[in-house]
């Protein structure tokens, strides 16, 4: 790869974040405020439900996809026919499962134990044709680094399907329903204007597609079915076991401390991937990228989950109100899970990018291998005893895919423990911080929504005056020397 094109690229890569961020965060905002919204007007059951609805669509999209959406932005070239053939593929796949989810709705919902899930499973399916629809589209997007365009599609469908239509009908009392109505908008107005704006050449439609297009594609769909299992498994452990309510709880936990993950990690993985792929021949660059990248995701995520296990209850009532109160217990192993798992989001994108995909699919083998014979242990027990098991397995899910990269000698144990240390011990701190800080607050503020807002200013500005007074310390060369000179390197090369 040339100077030049080294100079574009991170140009290009620049942009995408810009865009990927900027729109993601005006998203997530809108979820945030939306879903606190939606859960203070319909409770945990609803909640509960759809959480268990959404397990197979969840599956039955990443098997829609088949692994062509990234093989599309992966290979270093493709034909109209390709793109064409990778549409009709996901199209027909995706109308297959539609007739099976109408079909299997009853027996789905016979094993959650929930009947009222038969007619939420049958129009939820609709999902998996719109979703097909749209991917090649968004694959075309993704691989021209026209985050831009695809971000103003999200948002807007997010907006008119939950804002205007689900928010319009939560008020109105329709229940359930609100949320199930919401979420076939979105994809209803989403897949329209993917196609819209993406370029499918219809007319060269051709049932033919590279063996190699489909070795990565199905490689990509095994590893993200293990990846669907190892996020979703404890989910309809607990839905079986104990109910749509502790359901409900389990969900919402889970979902608002991922929140900050959501917001962050999609971009940040969708462009590195691109930026990986096109780095194949350049390790080196690929490696500091990747380690200055591990440094700052792991140092922004601890404090704000050692924030969060801190102070659980203040966290939960105060933004989800007093009803919500139960949950609390599940918000620390989840928010230090939710950390590990940032850190894991990190390296898949590099070995993928690099052509290492089968490292990373026998890392998440062996971890669903573990958790199974786990969730049955702990089956019989409280849902806190799962929440601390899922901990367990983030855990050694994040040990087994940083030693995968380090085999592909992106990252030696050295780089890797200076890339972690200060990011543990940034968390400890905050932990104690916030402990002394919740407890000292519950003491003259009852009102818990006041307490997190004082509290989270408390450990904000205690966090800025510890990032402007030791940044050295904490980001080490691996972000203060190695990501600024990225652009410098490639800028004296194109010079040279």
């Amino acid at each position: 790869m040339t100077a030049k094109v080294h100079a574009q690229l991170f140009a290009a890569t620049s942009r995408g974040l810009r865009w990927s961020y900027g729109g993601t965060v005006a998203r997530s905002l809108l979820q945030f405020g939306l879903g606190v919204c939606l859960a203070r007007i319909l409770g945990p059951q609803p909640y509960g439900l759809v959480a268990a609805a959404m397990l197979p669509i969840g599956l039955g999209a990443l098997i829609s996809d088949g692994g062509l959406t990234l093989a599309l932005v992966q290979r270093a070239e493709i034909s109209p026919q390709q793109v064409a053939s990778c549409f009709l593929y996901q199209c027909l796949i995706g109308c297959l499962l539609f007739i099976g989810g109408w079909l299997g709705a009853p027996l789905l919902a016979g094993l959650m134990h929930q009947p009222a899930l038969v007619s939420i499973l049958r129009w939820l399916s609709a999902i998996f044709i719109l979703q097909a629809a749209g991917m090649t589209s968004t694959a075309w997007l993704r691989r021209t680094m026209d985050f831009r365009t695809l971000q103003l599609i999200q948002i807007t469908s997010y907006v008119v399907g939950y804002l205007v239509i689900g928010l319009s009908l939560a008020l109105t009392g329709f229940g359930v329903w609100a949320l199930v109505d919401a979420s076939l908008s979105q994809a209803l107005i989403a897949t329209c204007l993917l196609l819209g704006f993406g370029r499918v050449p219809f007319r060269e439609i051709r049932l033919r597609l590279p063996r190699d297009m489909f070795q990565f594609g199905s490689s990509l769909m095994l590893t993200n079915l293990l990846n669907w299992g190892l996020a979703n498994l404890d989910t309809i452990v607990v839905g079986r076991r104990f109910g749509a309510t502790d359901l409900g709880y389990y969900n919402r936990v889970g979902t608002l401390i991922a929140m900050p993950g959501t917001v962050a990690l999609p971009p940040l993985q969708n462009v590195l991937f691109t930026t990986y792929a096109r780095l194949q021949e350049d390790r080196v660059a690929a490696s500091e990228l990747f380690l200055g990248c591990l440094n700052l995701v792991a140092l922004v995520f601890a404090p704000m989950m050692a924030a969060a296990a801190a102070a659980p209850l203040t966290v939960v009532t105060g933004i989800f109100g007093p009803a919500w109160g139960a949950s609390a217990p599940l918000m620390a192993p989840l928010a230090l899970a939710a950390w590990l798992n940032a850190c894991m989001c990190i390296v898949g994108p590099l070995l993928w990018g690099q052509g290492h995909y089968r490292r990373e699919m026998l890392a998440q083998a062996l971890t669903l291998t573990v958790m199974v014979p786990t969730l049955l242990l702990c089956h019989a027990h409280v849902v806190l005893t799962i929440a601390y098991m899922m901990l367990g397995i983030n855990a050694l899910r994040l040990l087994l895919v940083i030693n995968a990269a380090a085999r592909c000698n992106h990252a030696s144990l050295p780089q890797l423990f200076k890339a972690f240390l200060p990011a543990v011990a940034l968390g400890i701190g905050t932990y104690g911080l916030t402990r002394v800080a919740d407890a000292v607050l519950l003491e003259v503020l009852p009102n818990a929504t006041a307490r997190l807002g004082c509290l989270i200013a408390v450990v904000l500005i205690t966090l800025l005056v510890i990032f402007a007074l030791f940044r050295s310390m904490l980001f080490l060369p691996v972000v203060l020397a190695q990501l600024p000179r990225l652009p410098g390197r490639f800028g004296r090369s194109a010079d040279a």
